[in-house]
């Protein structure tokens, strides 16, 4: 769904050439929010949508997706003991449009420089889009937290009464 909306809607309204990367904020705020490791499978997902649609190297995202919120999981659940993480999310979403996008670049290159992948993305492009890339994600950062809180809350309710707890 977020594929689709960030390919069919935002694919229009882009700033600087640049679209928001809605499921990279849906798996930072999954690996921030699961007591568990099944937000992995998210990023898993997330990553492998984002690889098909950007046209780098398989694997790019992906790999990103997946260690940005590991590490994003592990410094909430054993560093940060925040009840209230809407208040320190910009900084989680700075963090993680970073860390993915450098990722990216920097993988994308060393694939080109040993000739296993034939397109690099040049450090001009990669500057002249990050700014935009930061801003575009931070303005719908809480949008998209409100999507997942209701997405979370509905899965839970469902959870539940299939568990026989229907006094909800």
């Amino acid at each position: 769904m977020l594929s689709g909306i960030t390919l069919g809607f935002f694919n229009h309204y882009r700033i600087v050439g640049v679209a928001p990367n809605l499921l990279l904020l849906f798996t930072v705020f999954a690996a921030l929010e699961q007591k568990n490791l099944d937000f992995m499978f998210i990023a898993f997902i997330g990553g492998l949508f984002a690889d098909s649609y950007t046209g780098v190297s398989m694997g790019s995202f992906l790999v990103g997706f997946l260690t940005i919120g590991f590490i994003g999981h592990i410094v909430h659940t054993r560093v940060v003991f925040l009840n209230s993480l809407w208040k320190y999310l910009p900084i989680a979403v700075v963090v993680a449009v970073l860390g993915v996008y450098a990722w990216v670049w920097v993988f994308n290159n060393i694939l080109f420089y040993f000739h296993v992948w034939s397109v690099t993305v040049s450090t001009k492009a990669f500057r002249h889009m990050l700014p935009a890339l930061l801003v575009y994600n931070i303005i719908l950062m809480y949008p998209v937290y409100f999507v997942y809180t209701f997405v979370r809350n509905t899965v839970a309710k469902f959870e539940l009464k299939k568990k026989g707890f229907t006094s909800l």
